[in-house]
């Protein structure tokens, strides 16, 4: 993927889940997050989506701002899973690295 700088861009994240219907809850938060890579701080989060027991199928988009210089912008999309009506902490994490050059605006 590539970008210009300083411009506001939108990652759209696919998710595919299957959710155990043995499992007594009514669905499940997810979450998903992005963050420059070797941080824990999220740059931009999407809208928290709900699972249900069995094979969920959605995406979701997370805005973001472009750095200001030309280069390569290393991120995280970082995907949380929780169960909703347990209030248990977090049932599963998955991170994905992902990188965008990013180009001068107007330098194509």
């Amino acid at each position: 993927m590539t970008a210009d700088t300083g411009t506001l861009i939108a990652i759209t994240v696919p998710i595919y889940m299957n959710c155990s219907t043995n499992y007594n809850y009514s669905y499940m938060n997810v979450e998903v997050q992005l963050m420059a890579a070797g941080t824990s701080q999220p740059l931009s989060s999407g809208n928290i989506v709900r699972a249900y027991p069995g094979i969920s199928n959605f995406t979701v988009s997370v805005a973001a701002q472009t750095p200001p210089t030309p280069g390569t912008w290393n991120l995280n999309i970082v995907v949380t899973v929780v169960q909703a009506n347990y209030n248990t902490p977090t049932d599963s994490i998955t991170t994905v690295p992902i990188s965008i050059q990013i180009q001068q605006s107007g330098s194509y």
